[in-house]
């Protein structure tokens, strides 16, 4: 019996052990190392969201090589319930674009932090993990974009550049604090 309380004893201490080291190693900036252990799985999304922020997320997917594709122009904040129904499907979608990405960059100044990737194509999405300091100095994920990043026409990228730019500023002033639970914010609109 003693033995057993022992185990159990060093389990919790290793457990706890883990936990602080995981605090400790928080991402206080973004680096193509950090880039790495996210697609290891090692920072799932749910754990950098700040909750009472919510998540931005934008789309703007006009260029395909497909004559039958419909262009996919959206911007929304979500927040509580919608938020949890979503992480996971926006964890599998990141993922596998990191995963197939043979172009990745990360900065942290000029702000706000962010890393993007994308496969070197012409019809590709690029994906960008947009960051917000906390007070307490580590990063919260404070949006994903998911965008063109293949051969786009220089009016094309204006157009997309305006449109992320525009719903990006308005949607980040916003938090979920007063309504958790509330309909999430579209300010897309499906062209």
């Amino acid at each position: 019996m003693r033995r057993v309380v022992v185990v159990i004893a060093l389990l919790a201490w290793t457990a706890s052990a883990a936990a602080d080291k995981a605090a400790e190693s928080w991402p206080k900036v973004v680096t193509l190392r950090w880039l790495g252990e996210l697609g290891k799985g090692k920072w799932p999304l749910a754990k950098l969201v700040d909750t009472d922020r919510g998540l931005v997320v934008i789309e703007h997917l006009v260029d395909s090589g497909d004559d039958k594709y419909v262009p996919v122009r959206t911007a929304r904040r979500l927040c509580g319930k919608q938020l949890d129904r979503a992480l996971p499907e926006l964890q599998r979608r990141v993922l596998g674009e990191l995963a197939h990405s043979d172009t990745a960059e990360c900065h942290n100044r000029p702000g706000p932090p962010e890393c993007h990737f994308a496969l070197a194509y012409e019809y590709t999405t690029r994906t960008a993990l947009m960051f917000r300091p906390r007070p307490s100095g580590d990063l919260a994920l404070d949006a994903v974009l998911f965008v063109d990043g293949g051969s786009i026409s220089e009016s094309s990228f204006r157009e997309q550049e305006e449109f992320v730019g525009s719903k990006y500023a308005a949607l980040r002033t916003t938090d979920c604090a007063a309504k958790p639970d509330a309909p999430a914010s579209d300010a897309g609109d499906k062209r």
